[in-house]
């Protein structure tokens, strides 16, 4: 069976668009993943000196987060070697904050938190933890629709985490 170069031309290109779409910080990624349950990884540089301390960004059981693309440019390591922390995302949590009592049914008021740990790549000692909150809900009013039961606020949002990790990278 004969291929036209039509069609080979066609596969060659779908195969080069498949390769940049997958994750350029896959293998960085994998290999510091351990640092998110304690353990350090050897290969990384030491978490010292001034300047930016290059971060990974993985969801706390290690996997790539939805975050990581969104590092800013020089945070990013190149390499294991030049890799110094390690940012590990808890999944995000709905936390209930108030409930509203009406004539029917009560409206429950929800706020949305990430916790969130920065570790020594090379020790895998924690360097710094918090719990990012988004942002709130409205209020309850003194009248509401019967239907609605729940009011939720924002999502925790990466720009938040940034904030908080600025201190440990920058």
């Amino acid at each position: 069976m004969r291929t036209s170069p039509v069609v080979l031309l066609t596969l060659a290109a779908f195969g080069l668009l498949l390769a940049g779409c997958s994750n350029p910080h896959a293998e960085v990624q994998a290999a510091l993943a351990p640092a998110c349950s304690g353990q350090g990884v050897p290969e990384a540089a030491a978490y010292a000196g001034g300047g930016v301390h290059p971060v990974v960004l993985l969801s706390a059981d290690g996997t790539s987060h939805s975050w990581s693309g969104d590092l800013p440019d020089g945070w990013y390591p190149e390499t294991v070697g030049t890799a110094q922390l390690v940012a590990c995302v808890e999944e995000e949590q709905e936390r209930s904050i108030e409930v509203c009592l009406y004539n029917g049914p009560s409206i429950t008021r929800y706020r949305y938190t990430v916790a969130v740990r920065i570790v020594e790549a090379r020790t895998g000692g924690q360097v710094g933890s918090t719990v990012l909150q988004g942002s709130s809900p409205r209020e309850c009013r003194q009248s509401e629709d019967y239907d609605l039961t729940r009011l939720e606020g924002g999502h925790v949002s990466f720009s938040v985490a940034a904030d908080w990790m600025r201190t440990h990278v920058e």
